[in-house]
């Protein structure tokens, strides 16, 4: 997705002020559960996590109680400016930066893993090589990447006449606010064997878990090719 048009939707949905953006808030601790029941055994006890198109914070807070330090990454200033609002309150120890999760601001070999939950969607086909590679940049050697989603072909399921380009993978639809207010909110269409297939070309692919009978968790590690 653009990044112009990832900010305004982004704010957009942050002046809402949902308590799903809250990490305070039991509805968005709930949202997060699967992070205390699939994480722990991938956390690094002495090093940093990362969470890539972090938001508000809520799986960088989640994250963080189970014993890690984290690093949350956005592009919208407003997004961040909110998870530093509740990490204040919070006494929390996550750092939270704006910028672009296919170009970071990081080291090489900064990370113990790195965390995309549920954002595939809005990265192009693309796009998501770029990640590949920015990640496995930026991870330690035997770091994992956990990636949540979707499967695409169950999203369509259930949508009456979806409109995808199935060039380019582009799916088009609207994002509507409580305010009734709507915009227009471009997403990809990603199946598991495809996003399998495109970070096992930088990782080695570990294990998949249904999370919630919706959502689907896949875990890779990085490996240095032996020269």
């Amino acid at each position: 997705m653009q990044k112009r048009i990832a900010q305004k939707i982004t704010k957009a949905i942050v002046e809402t002020g949902h308590p799903l953006l809250d990490f305070r808030s039991q509805e968005a601790r709930e949202k997060t559960t699967w992070i205390k029941k699939f994480l722990k055994p991938y956390i690094p006890k002495n090093g940093l996590s990362l969470d890539l198109g972090c938001g508000t914070g809520k799986q960088s807070f989640a994250i963080e109680e189970l014993g890690a330090q984290v690093v949350g990454i956005d592009c919208s200033e407003e997004a961040i400016a909110f998870a530093n609002n509740i990490k204040e309150e919070l006494s929390s120890k996550c750092s939270f930066v704006v910028g672009d999760y296919t170009s970071t601001p990081f080291s090489e070999e900064t990370f113990g893993v790195a965390v995309f939950p549920n954002n595939i969607i809005e990265c192009s086909y693309d796009e998501a090589e770029k990640l590949s590679k920015e990640v496995r940049r930026i991870l330690k050697n035997f770091g994992f990447f956990v990636l949540t989603m979707e499967d695409g072909v169950k999203k369509i399921a259930n949508e009456k006449n979806p409109e995808i380009n199935f060039k380019n993978g582009a799916y088009t639809g609207k994002l509507r606010m409580p305010d009734g207010k709507s915009y227009n909110y471009p997403t990809y269409f990603w199946t598991i064997p495809f996003v399998k297939y495109i970070f096992k070309k930088q990782f080695k692919f570990i294990e998949e878990k249904d999370i919630d009978g919706k959502c689907t968790i896949l875990i890779f590690q990085k490996i240095l090719s032996k020269k």
